[in-house]
């Protein structure tokens, strides 16, 4: 005989629910709860012969629920449906209820704490980096740290397969090679307002023939340059929107950059077993939580050890002694460029040190060291239109590699992991957006 109450009132959401008896039981021999309301938004009382509910707030089509019991001796002629139900043992069903539901709780905690001392154990012994020493440069021999191509020199530098800053440096490779010509130029704008200029960088074929012995990296990014140069698309911005579409493109440089690192074992894993472990122990721990479930609290913790058991057996690696020392070195070369420490009598290759300088972020402190170069014999930068004649002045060079290099690393924003570059010069390094000048 439960019923609605007279005071409800569906459009403000307001429900009132009541329970009445012919005659007054004892309070202490009626029990009742209610179900379908949040704790907080329901108001349960019972006074005289009226057991009451509540409350302000009510969800579309929400299922309320009054239980109650009391003394079968209320009713004059009882018809009972459930011969086997008992006060007793329906009081004792909703305390073991409660005692597992406390003791599920409890379990969830334990089981997530245990997760994350044993994820973090697992970090510390086989993720966290390699301490390597830092080697100082000697000014009257400076020597790169390694002859590895720009891409890898990036991957080293910044732990990330693809970069921006990688691709412009290879870019700059090509040129060296005689595979293409690179050159600033400045379009102007106008419309009713004002004249806005603009450059850009342009890009156009060598006159030398590929190189049959060039690297992976040369040879696909050489082929989306002649692509886009067969489509007319000449500029540096056009590339960089091609290559940020063409996912074969990422795929190979991304494969290429994974076969040496694996023919190189320049990054070390946990051993299988020891990740098997990892991910077993948590299977269990899910397969406990989800025996002992108890609502959202349950359903959370599994959601979280799922998550780090995943994370503790496939995310956890660092790059391999080898390769961390190859990463110090570089980022020591990085601060030794930026720091403008390089002698002017070095005898480094400049077509590597614009490279290098590109995919380590040290192109600030190129810029001096350009500007201070004079040319010995044929020109270094016979690539760069405008040089053939060997009398380029480096003022105007050197400003426009740090344009080229602003552009090149403003256009590559979109590529994932320039954000790894390191410290940044004016701002590249962090994300490829700002120039890396």
């Amino acid at each position: 005989w439960t019923y609605v109450g007279s005071d409800w009132d569906k459009s403000a959401n307001q429900l009132r629910i009541e329970q009445r008896f012919e005659e007054v039981i004892p309070k202490k021999e009626l029990w009742f709860e209610a179900t379908g309301i949040k704790q907080e938004n329901r108001n349960l009382s019972y006074s005289g012969n009226k057991l009451s509910l509540a409350t302000g707030r009510v969800s579309h089509k929400r299922k309320v629920r009054i239980n109650t019991i009391f003394p079968s001796s209320y009713f004059t002629v009882l018809n009972v449906n459930d011969k086997n139900f008992s006060s007793s043992s329906h009081f004792n069903d909703l305390e073991q209820k409660e005692k597992k539901s406390s003791l599920s709780n409890i379990v969830s905690i334990i089981v997530i704490i245990f997760s994350i001392f044993w994820l973090i154990a697992r970090y510390f012994k086989h993720g966290r980096a390699h301490k390597i020493e830092t080697e100082n440069i000697d000014p009257d021999n400076v020597q790169w740290p390694t002859d590895h191509h720009p891409a890898l020199v990036s991957y080293f530098y910044s732990e990330q397969e693809v970069t921006g800053h990688a691709i412009l440096a290879t870019l700059m490779r090509l040129g060296q090679k005689g595979c293409i010509t690179v050159k600033e130029i400045e379009t102007t704008k106008k419309s009713f307002f004002r004249t806005k200029k603009k450059k850009n960088i342009q890009i156009s074929k060598g006159d030398s023939s590929p190189d049959a012995n060039l690297d992976h990296w040369d040879k696909i990014l050489l082929e989306q340059v002649n692509n886009c140069l067969n489509k007319g698309e000449n500029t540096l911005d056009k590339l960089f929107t091609s290559l940020s579409y063409d996912s074969t493109f990422m795929s190979s440089w991304k494969k290429e950059i994974k076969r040496n690192i694996k023919k190189n074992h320049w990054k070390d894993s946990p051993p299988l077993f020891g990740s098997f472990i990892f991910l077993f122990g948590h299977l269990l721990m899910i397969g406990l939580e989800v025996y002992m479930f108890n609502g959202p609290v349950s359903f959370i913790a599994i959601c979280i050890l799922l998550g780090m058991g995943i994370v503790g057996a496939f995310a956890i690696s660092r790059l391999s002694r080898e390769a961390k020392g190859y990463q110090k070195s570089w980022k020591t070369m990085h601060s030794f460029i930026k720091r403008k420490k390089i002698p002017q009598n070095h005898h480094l290759d400049m077509n590597q040190l614009l490279q290098y300088s590109i995919v380590i972020d040290a192109v600030n402190g190129l810029k001096k060291i350009l500007k201070n170069y004079r040319p010995k014999g044929e020109d270094t930068f016979i690539w760069y239109a405008g040089s053939g004649d060997g009398s380029m002045n480096m003022d105007t060079f050197s400003s426009s590699i740090s344009s080229m290099v602003d552009t090149g690393a403003a256009m590559s924003a979109g590529f994932a992991g320039d954000g790894g570059a390191g410290g940044g010069d004016g701002g590249a390094g962090g994300g490829g957006g700002g120039g890396a000048g």
